[in-house]
C-alpha cells in the first residue's frame, strides 16, 4: 500500500499514475482502495479520470474507502460534476464519517 500512498505525495505531479491508482479502486484489499483513493484525493483535479470509479467506490463496502472517494471528489471540484446522484446517494450512509464528505463534495458541486 506504501506506493500507492506515496503517489499522493507528489499531488499534481503524481498525475501520471492516475490509471493505476484508478485499477486500484477494484483492489481486493480494502487498505490499497482507501490509498488510492487518498491519492487521487491529493493529486486533485488532474486526476479527473478517475471521477467514474471514485463514484462507484461511494459504494464500496468499507466505509474509510466510500469517505476517501467523497472526500477525492471534493478535491476534483468542479470537475466531478457528473457524480452528484452517486453523492446524493451517500448522504443516506450509515456511517457519519461517510456522509460529512459526501455532504461537503455534493456542496461543491452545485
Amino acid at each position: 500500500m506504501e506506493p500507492l500512498r506515496t503517489i499522493g505525495h507528489f499531488g499534481t505531479d503524481g498525475a501520471s499514475a492516475v490509471p493505476e491508482l484508478i485499477a486500484a479502486l477494484s483492489d481486493s484489499s480494502a487498505d490499497a482502495r482507501s490509498a488510492a483513493a487518498a491519492s487521487l484525493a491529493q493529486v486533485g483535479p488532474a486526476a479527473a479520470a478517475g471521477i467514474p470509479a471514485l463514484a462507484k467506490a461511494l459504494s464500496d463496502p468499507g466505509p474509510h474507502v466510500r469517505a476517501l472517494a467523497a472526500i477525492a471528489l471534493r478535491a476534483m471540484s468542479p470537475k466531478a460534476a457528473a457524480a452528484v446522484p452517486e453523492l446524493t446517494q451517500a448522504l443516506s450512509d450509515p456511517v457519519n464519517y461517510v456522509r460529512a464528505p459526501a455532504a461537503e463534495a455534493k456542496a461543491a458541486h452545485l
